[in-house]
């Protein structure tokens, strides 16, 4: 009984982690769209240009999200190599928990992508410097597999069955937790925000119809 208390503690504070990675994502979008001189708003899960945009300006606000994960996930990754050795339970336990909830985000990209609902970010990205497709999402999956590894062994952790189940469960809370943030967001903040067009290609911010 203590060990699924543990477990489901664990649970919980992963999906901290999850709500942090998200935002993280659009607030680098808002920055590589400020950087562009570009008015923008942010909201939980999304961040909205509030003009319309070209092709080029798009690509590299989407830039922005994809490079901040990186860089979140490899402070996470500084952080628990110094907490390592020493450091109390609770000093290890957040940035762990945080380090997943960012794996869980990045992973769960690469699977909307690779299933065939259009992440349209990585799309335009891509085009940006004209990148094979999926080089992103490819690039993603080894930087959060490299990174899984070596935290496990700085952790000293081993690969069981307890921690498969435990991995799975997590991932299907996270995909929970994420859609219920995504509809409260939607609902609360989304409609504020004009809807706007990016070059002829696609609108963005669309359900304001």
């Amino acid at each position: 009984m203590r060990k699924i208390a543990q477990a489901a503690g664990l649970i919980a504070f992963v999906q901290i982690g999850v709500g942090i990675a998200a935002f993280i994502h659009e607030f680098g979008h808002w920055v590589f769209y400020r950087i562009q001189g570009i008015p923008a708003a942010i909201s939980l899960v999304k961040e909205f240009p509030l003009r319309d945009l070209s092709v080029r300006e798009y690509a590299v606000g989407s830039w922005g999200g994809i490079i901040f994960n990186w860089i979140w996930l490899i402070v996470l990754c500084a952080m628990i190599r110094i907490s390592a050795s020493g450091a109390g339970r609770l000093k290890k336990l957040i940035p762990n928990s945080l380090f997943w909830g960012q794996c869980i985000v990045l992973l769960l990209y690469a699977l909307l992508l690779f299933k065939g609902q259009d992440k349209t970010e990585f799309i335009y990205a891509q085009g940006l410097f004209h990148l094979p497709k999926y080089s992103i999402v490819i690039f993603n999956l080894i930087l959060t597999a490299a990174a899984i590894i070596f935290v496990m062994r700085w952790n000293r952790q081993k690969l069981k069955i307890s921690t498969i189940v435990i991995a799975l469960a997590t991932g299907i809370v996270s995909v929970v937790f994420l859609s219920l943030l995504e509809t409260y967001d939607a609902e609360t903040n989304w409609r504020k925000y004009p809807t706007i067009s990016v070059g002829d290609d696609m609108l963005y911010n669309e359900h304001r119809k």
